[in-house]
Order: C-alpha cells, then sequence, then structure tokens
C-alpha cells in the first residue's frame, strides 16, 4: 500500500476531511486528502487527481452518491469508491454496490474506515492483478510460437501448450526443469552466454539459434528470441520465443553475413568489446575491465553491429569466433 494513498472526498462538509484524515491515521493508513464540494468540481478532480480511493458522501438532493459512483466509472474505473452515509435502505445499498461501490460506510461508524479503505485497496489491486494475468496468459496461448518463461538460473517456470506441437513435450514436462537439458551439449556454452547477456540487458531481445531435443530423440534447430522482465513485476521472467528455424528462415541468399565483413572493419577497440561480449561480459563489467564509460562501451557494441549487420548477440558470438577472437562453445 503506498506511504500516501490519493483520497478524493466529495462532500459538503469541511470537518469531515478532518474525521476521516484521523480515522486512517488511527489504522496507519497515511493520505492525502483532496476535497471538493460539488460535482461540477467533481468531475475535474477525478481526473486531474487520479486518486487512489474516492469518498462520496451522500446528502440528497445535493450529493448523490449513484451519480458520483457512475462518473467514477467512466473515469477512473480501477479506483474503489466507498460511500459515506446515514442509514440507507436495502434496495438504495444494493443499487450503490450494483454500480460498482466497494463499501458503504455508516457516519456513526468512523472506526470501520480504515480497515475498509486497506481492504477495498487490496480487493481491486487483486481483481487488477488476476485480470493482467488472465489477459497475458490468453495472448500467449494463442500466440503460434511456443512462449517459455524462466527465472535468472534458466529453470523453466511455465511453458505454454504450443510447445507440444513444437518439441513434443507437453507443457507440464518442462516446468520445473533447467532449460539446458533441452539443448544439444555442443550448444549449451552459447545457451549459458545468451542467457548471461540478456540478464546484463534488460528488456533488450536477444537472438540464438540451437538445436533443441524433441521427445522422440531428435534434434531440431530453433531459434530463441530472448527478453529479460525480471523486472517486470507482471511477468517476473525470462521470455522466450520459439521458432523452428525451418519455418521462419530466409533463403540464404537473402540473409547477411557476418563473415563476409572484412575483419579489419573493426577498431582495436572494437575488437576488446566484441570479444568481452562474446564471453558473455556485462556493459558495466567491460566499463570496469577497458576503463571506459558504460554509455561509452553501449556506443562500441551498437556501432560494432551496425558495421557487421548483426542485430543479436548470437551473431556476435559467431563473429567473434571466426575471428578467432573466442573459442567455439
Amino acid at each position: 500500500m503506498p506511504e500516501a494513498l490519493r483520497i478524493l472526498l466529495l462532500g459538503d462538509d469541511p470537518a469531515s476531511a478532518d474525521v476521516i484524515e484521523r480515522e486512517l491515521r488511527r489504522s496507519s493508513v497515511e493520505a492525502l486528502i483532496h476535497h471538493v464540494d460539488s460535482h461540477d468540481a467533481f468531475v475535474p478532480a477525478l481526473r486531474d487527481v487520479a486518486p487512489d480511493v474516492i469518498l462520496s458522501d451522500h446528502r440528497p438532493p445535493r450529493f448523490d452518491a449513484l451519480a458520483a459512483i457512475q462518473a467514477c466509472r467512466d473515469l477512473q474505473p480501477a479506483a474503489p469508491v466507498i460511500v459515506l452515509t446515514g442509514m440507507p435502505d436495502q434496495g438504495t445499498r444494493a443499487a450503490w454496490l450494483a454500480a460498482g461501490a466497494s463499501d458503504i460506510i455508516p457516519r456513526d461508524d468512523w472506526p470501520r474506515l480504515g480497515p475498509a479503505v486497506r481492504a477495498a485497496l487490496e480487493q481491486h489491486q487483486t481483481a487488477a492483478l488476476v485480470q493482467s494475468e488472465r489477459r497475458y496468459r490468453t495472448l500467449v496461448e494463442q500466440n503460434a510460437d511456443p512462449i517459455v518463461l524462466s527465472d535468472r538460473t534458466g529453470t523453466i517456470l511455465y511453458a505454454s501448450e504450443t510447445i507440444q506441437r513444437l518439441l513434443g513435450y507437453t507443457a507440464e514436462e518442462w516446468v520445473g526443469r533447467p532449460g539446458l537439458d533441452f539443448v544439444h551439449p555442443d550448444d549449451r556454452a552459447l545457451a549459458r552466454r545468451v542467457l548471461t547477456g540478456g540478464l546484463s540487458w534488460p528488456g533488450e531481445a536477444t537472438r540464438a539459434e540451437l538445436r533443441c531435443r524433441h521427445k522422440n530423440g531428435t534434434w531440431r534447430s530453433i531459434e530463441l528470441v530472448t527478453v529479460n522482465l525480471l523486472d517486470d513485476p507482471t511477468v517476473s521472467a525470462v521470455v522466450s520465443d520459439c521458432r523452428e528455424i525451418a519455418r521462419y528462415r530466409l533463403p540464404e541468399a537473402a540473409r547477411p553475413e557476418a563473415t563476409t565483413v572484412p575483419p579489419d572493419v573493426l577498431s582495436p577497440r572494437q575488437r576488446q568489446v566484441l570479444r568481452l561480449l562474446a564471453e558473455g561480459q556485462s556493459t558495466r563489467k567491460i566499463a570496469e575491465q577497458l576503463s571506459l564509460s558504460v554509455k561509452t562501451v553501449e556506443t562500441h557494441r551498437a556501432q560494432i553491429m551496425k558495421r557487421l549487420n548483426i542485430r543479436h548477440l548470437a551473431g556476435l558470438v559467431r563473429y567473434a569466433v571466426y575471428l578467432g577472437l573466442t573459442q567455439a562453445p
């Protein structure tokens, strides 16, 4: 829960804000209360304040809680709405709850306010997380290419059902196992380097061509497009899109090959950076080792990829091997 919640209060009693702030403090809820005393001021405040919680006083005919709830659902659908009222009849309470009110607090029961605010926030945050997870899972399952999620050690956390069509294993057979278990022994060093590089560059896609074992014992050439989303709280994983190369590879003549580029196209410093990148060193480690700034290393990396017409780390590794800067994985 945020240290200071933004609370928008709709009501015409200035003393209510003081009472509300006192009751929230008793429940260890720190809040900044923005008070408006008319519906005309309420609607702009919904946009400007972007409240975490909305408290609506119900004092007809001046303040109609149902109208306030409907305005909130249109402009701030994620913010819970709590109605402050006297003793409404059951029909009115039902109408408020059906319209989207999170709770209804009688004015003579202020001690309920703090726990109600906490409960409403937790309920809405949980609902938002569930909706996000459902949306993400739907997108993953509808993707034609298998998607694999792993932790920073390479252990599989999730595999989409389409993995079975590609490699024969069910999704359940992947979960909990190291991803390297499915990689050809001769390609595992490259896979480790790609994983290390991906951990060093969060949010940036890296590609690698690896041989992966089919359940029938054969090996399939797979292109992995991997993005480190460990720092994204909605994912918290390394995401890999798996493509069978036979289906997606361009004709040989249409694919640029870095090995056709003369070795002297790179400066001595760029060759140093290339070697360290191919060995799985992070940008920061390379900067420390070569006494350069991180920005300078990033510039060298971009220039290397541009000069060699290489778009991913795996290609840099292969070219470094070609130049003899590092050993083949």
